[in-house]
């Protein structure tokens, strides 16, 4: 397994032999756009439910960050937390780069996991818990001689 920064720098990097496959998330705010833009290199083959790690607001120490790093998906829950309601929200590729950003303090506040949370020595402000989260997983179809794609039996 490799993780990339985002799904299309990893769709970019993952060799076209139909031995391989993307794993998304389903809230992912461009899944449909990956899904019906490649309909020629991929196929939906599964899907799976597995909670995330707790999803917090956390800080670099002040109570009621005005700035808030996020990745698109979660950046609702800035408004449930103590930010202020017109916290100005920094759209980052991953809740790991958000603990990143608030750390460095680019921002004074981030929406990430508790483990990000943790591991960068951010003050948790509000804990919402773990979320149940739907993954999906594409099959990058292999190319055959000439240049079409194929899918590769047994390879999911």
């Amino acid at each position: 397994m490799e993780l990339h920064s985002s799904i299309e720098s990893a769709l970019e990097a993952v060799p076209d032999d139909g031995r391989h496959a993307l794993t998304a998330c389903a809230v992912y705010p461009d899944l449909h756009t990956l899904v019906f833009g490649n309909l020629h290199r991929l196929h939906m083959i599964d899907s799976f439910v597995m909670p995330t790690h707790n999803m917090v607001l956390a800080s670099g120490g002040t109570a009621a960050p005005a700035t808030v790093a996020s990745h698109p998906a979660p950046k609702g829950l800035v408004s449930r937390g103590p930010a202020p309601a017109r916290a100005e929200i920094h759209e980052v590729l991953s809740n790991s780069q958000a603990a990143i950003d608030c750390a460095e303090g680019v921002v004074e506040g981030c929406i990430t996991t508790i483990v990000a949370a943790e591991r960068h020595g951010l003050r948790i402000l509000r804990d919402f818990g773990p979320v149940p989260m739907v993954f999906t997983v594409h099959q990058v179809l292999a190319t055959d001689a000439r240049g079409e794609r194929t899918l590769t039996a047994g390879a999911a």
